[in-house]
């Protein structure tokens, strides 16, 4: 487990703060792990839908806001917020 000096470690090589997007992506991410831990579902749905999302913003140089405005939509989409 990671505690308060490995966080503030970790800030200065990937400082912050989230955006508003960027939290949403994240939250929906960890819906989806939380449905797929909760119902005993196959590993293979956390990795093909998280890995589409990976290889999409990372075509985008790692920038979420880039890749939506290319038109990305994320597989991750809707998993915290059901109907946005």
């Amino acid at each position: 487990m990671l505690h308060d000096d490995d966080a503030e470690r970790l800030k200065t090589q990937f400082p912050g703060p989230l955006s508003g997007e960027e939290r949403r992506c994240l939250e929906d991410l960890r819906a989806l792990l939380d449905f797929v831990l909760d119902n005993n579902l196959s590993i293979q749905l956390v990795w093909d839908t998280f890995g589409h999302d990976y290889e999409e913003v990372g075509r985008a140089g790692f920038d979420l806001h880039k890749a939506l405005a290319s038109g990305f939509w994320p597989k991750t989409r809707n998993f915290s917020h059901r109907g946005d």
